[in-house]
């Protein structure tokens, strides 16, 4: 991705500036306290200052996809991965859902950024995301305080054939475990 295709949005730009630069007049403080509800739409956007997500974050679940080449999920996956949520009673709102294969992610940089309690990855490996330890997949495993849950791509998991439906049947198991359902 290069710069000149990177879009900021008002609210982001207001979160990044959101003190003084340059000071015309002397008698201007040199800092400037946001108002309450400046202070709203910056916290909300600090979580994704670094990178970019769908949902809100509210329960502190982050989902890695890897995606080559597009910026959102098909709607067939976005879809599969939705009821998933649904099913263990998470809403978009509650979680950090991130495309890997347009942003790559480093794990201390996003515990900073997110502070998650669990990461989902479909379709990536634990060292692609800076852990230095590997867990296998359908496995739940703890980590620097965070569990994480490795698991096939969303288009392997939402095959009709009887090896997706043994996979999402695994992957049901874990999450089921993972989010007390």
């Amino acid at each position: 991705m290069s710069f000149d295709d990177l879009h900021l949005s008002p609210a982001m730009i207001i979160s990044l500036y959101s003190n003084v630069l340059v000071s015309l007049n002397e008698n201007v403080p040199q800092t400037v306290e946001p108002k309450p509800e400046q202070a709203k739409i910056t916290e909300h956007i600090t979580a994704s200052s670094v990178y970019p997500i769908t949902g809100k974050n509210q329960r502190y679940v982050t989902v890695l996809v890897r995606i080559p080449g597009k910026e959102n999920i098909a709607d067939r996956e976005h879809n599969f991965l939705m009821k998933m949520m649904e099913a263990c009673k998470i809403g978009i709102d509650d979680i950090a859902l991130m495309n890997f294969g347009i942003f790559p992610v480093d794990i201390k940089k996003l515990q900073a950024e997110l502070h998650p309690k669990q990461v989902l990855l479909f379709g990536l490996s634990t060292s692609e995301i800076g852990l230095p330890v590997n867990f296998p997949e359908f496995k739940l495993q703890s980590y620097d305080g965070i569990t994480y849950l490795r698991a096939p791509s969303l288009t392997d998991l939402n095959k009709a054939s009887e090896e997706g439906k043994l996979l999402k049947t695994k992957l049901w198991v874990c999450l089921r475990e993972l989010f007390q359902v």
